[in-house]
């Protein structure tokens, strides 16, 4: 089974707003996801801002560099997707899953 997101993604949003990542924090303490979390670097060439996306490529980077630390500091260990074809993204995921 793969995410989207997961509970340290709410410690970095609650850094990044200025809240108390302390609940978040916990929580992520004792419900586990696989050791091994996917992550994809923000990607300046195909960021777009639209209704939904309102947020900057500025914004995005910080909380991108929140989300690495929240899940480096909850244990986990980030395999970086490389930068490609959407094709050769998901063959590397799958890749990955499967070994």
């Amino acid at each position: 089974m793969v995410f989207d997101r997961g509970i340290p993604d709410c410690v970095a949003y609650a850094s990044v707003l200025g809240a108390d990542p302390a609940p978040s924090t916990r929580a992520a303490e004792v419900y586990r996801y696989h050791r091994e979390v996917f992550v994809l670097e923000p990607w300046e060439g195909i960021y777009t801002v639209d209704d939904e996306r309102t947020v900057s490529f500025a914004e995005t980077l910080r909380f991108h560099e929140a989300l690495v630390e929240a899940y480096e500091r909850a244990g986990y260990v980030l395999v970086e997707v490389p930068r490609d074809l959407i094709e050769n993204r998901v063959r590397f995921v799958r890749d990955a899953i499967e070994r």
